[in-house]
């Protein structure tokens, strides 16, 4: 994903997935045909707030001007893939898209417009969530969603939750270790980048780019 800093090459720095308890969903036709369930459309504007988030960022930092229509078409295929279901069908119509699944169907039509598509998005998400019954956590079906979108853009960008993106810190980066030495993992080996001064690795002749091979015996 292309940024105009280099410290903000990570979209995912500090951002959570936090698992939501949900309401027994019931169905009803909202105002606009679309079908919701009860307990989420009493509570719609305070859902989905890490998607709108990503969706803030990209706005705010990705190098070109976002795609709206791109970005939500790749967030609902992606959620229709990670469901798995044959009898789950996304078409393209002339006047728009439409979703079928379990006897019901919901109708929509992306376009360039943030808000619009936004609210086509919730409408979708939640028509999902309520036909699985149960079978599909919302929190995994927003990163589905997550990942979709970051995907539209290049192939570069992608979404990272906390314990992701400290995982690939330390694996980039490496951490301090108690002998007074940091190391990284390079090409599936521990390699030292760099002991400290007066430290047990730097009195036992320890230089940066030794590699790891064993420990007490055993291969590491």
């Amino acid at each position: 994903m292309k940024f105009s800093k280099p410290l903000q090459s990570f979209l995912g720095l500090g951002l959570i997935v936090l698992a939501t308890s949900l309401f027994s969903p019931s169905v009803f036709l909202g105002p606009d045909h679309s079908l919701l369930s009860r307990a989420h459309a009493g509570f719609f504007n305070q859902d989905l707030e890490l998607f709108e988030e990503i969706v803030d960022l990209i706005q705010d930092k990705y190098v070109y001007p976002p795609n709206f229509k791109t970005m939500f078409s790749g967030a609902i295929e992606e959620m229709v893939q990670f469901i798995k279901d044959e009898n789950l069908k996304l078409d393209t119509l002339p006047s728009g898209q439409s979703l079928a699944w379990k006897n019901n169907r919901i109708w929509f039509q992306l376009n360039y417009d943030q808000d619009k598509d936004m609210r086509d998005f919730r409408r979708v998400f939640y028509f999902l969530l309520d036909e699985s019954k149960g079978n599909v956590k919302k929190a995994e079906l927003e990163v589905a969603a997550i990942n979709g979108m970051m995907n539209s853009l290049d192939p570069y960008s992608q979404f990272m939750d906390k314990e992701t993106f400290e995982k690939s810190m330390r694996d980039t980066e490496g951490k301090y270790g108690g002998l007074g030495m940091v190391i990284t993992m390079k090409d599936k080996k521990l390699v030292i980048v760099r002991t400290m001064k007066d430290s047990p690795a730097e009195r036992a002749g320890i230089l940066p780019d030794d590699v790891f091979v064993s420990a007490n015996g055993q291969e590491v």
